[in-house]
């Protein structure tokens, strides 16, 4: 692949920041709901505290991630134990091969 085309795959990419917004209104909505049931005072704590708060939420994020991949197995599994069912022009072109 040449420079070039390298750079026109980029630019026919979407826009990977076009979510940004909408990412950022999530969080401001969390802080706003954390301030209603907390307060300001989490900007008041120690930084150690907030590390502390990040390495547990680290945690959470990695174990979110294995209950998420568990069940992707789990669904994978079943996918290829489930029969294969052609429907329409697949059925018609597999009838087909087969005579």
């Amino acid at each position: 692949m040449s420079f070039s085309d390298d750079v026109a795959d980029k630019e026919a990419a979407p826009d990977a920041l076009a979510a940004w917004p909408a990412f950022a209104e999530s969080v401001r909505r969390r802080l706003e709901a954390g301030r209603a049931a907390y307060g300001d005072r989490s900007f008041a704590r120690p930084p150690a505290e907030l590390v502390a708060e990040l390495q547990q939420e680290a945690l959470d994020l990695a174990g979110w991630g294995f209950v998420l991949w568990q069940r992707l197995e789990e669904m994978r599994g079943a996918l290829a134990a489930a029969p294969v069912r052609l429907v329409g022009a697949e059925r018609e072109a597999f009838l087909e091969a087969g005579e």
